[in-house]
């Protein structure tokens, strides 16, 4: 019975979701898997990360938001890996690394300076933020409003306009509240940079 509680205990799958402002969030959420005996071995789908038992140890895990690939990728993990941080795997344009805390300087970060987040900031800006606007701009929010005239032009609105006019407004909710996150950590950055 010992051995079956052990084996359970070996892994486990964890449904945590960080938008794409939230990489530093990610990054620091991952350290305290680490630290508490959870390496991370892999990420399934969005959201779901898959960790399995080790020792506890003091880990620094970092991303970088690789769209454009102009670097080769075989050049790119060993510009990494020459600063000693370990190449996990890349995952929606994610690349993953990790170093051992004993082995990095202070508050080491793959990024040099500020300036150098801001750049990925940007590059997710046009790669992911663009699409989901174009997307949210001529999709969602023009059938939210039709929606909404559907159910208050009528005096009983069917079942069905009711159903999609909540859709989209719970879609323009998260899309919204997705633009306001993403400006907020943008800004964050800006002012850290200004300073």
């Amino acid at each position: 019975m010992a051995s079956n509680s052990k084996k359970q205990n070996y892994s486990k799958t964890v449904y945590r979701y960080f938008s794409l402002a939230d990489f530093e969030q990610e990054q620091e959420y991952l350290r305290r898997q680490h630290q508490a005996g959870w390496k991370l071995e892999k990420i399934m789908y969005a959201g779901f990360y898959r960790f399995t038992r080790t020792e506890p140890e003091d880990v620094i895990y970092q991303l970088d938001f690789n769209d454009d690939n102009t670097m080769d990728k075989e050049d790119y993990i060993q510009l990494f890996s020459d600063c000693g941080w370990e190449y996990l795997w890349d995952y929606s344009n994610w690349s993953y690394f990790r170093k051992p805390a004993s082995q990095a300087d202070d508050n080491e970060e793959i990024f040099s300076d500020v300036e150098s987040k801001l750049q990925m900031m940007n590059r997710v800006f046009r790669s992911r933020m663009i699409p989901v606007a174009v997307i949210f701009l001529l999709i969602v929010l023009p059938q939210l409003m039709k929606k909404y005239n559907d159910v208050i032009s009528t005096e009983i609105p069917t079942i069905l306009d009711v159903l999609l006019f909540t859709i989209f407004l719970t879609a323009s909710v998260i899309y919204t509240t997705m633009f306001v996150n993403f400006a907020i950590r943008y800004r964050k950055l800006r002012r850290r940079n200004i300073r």
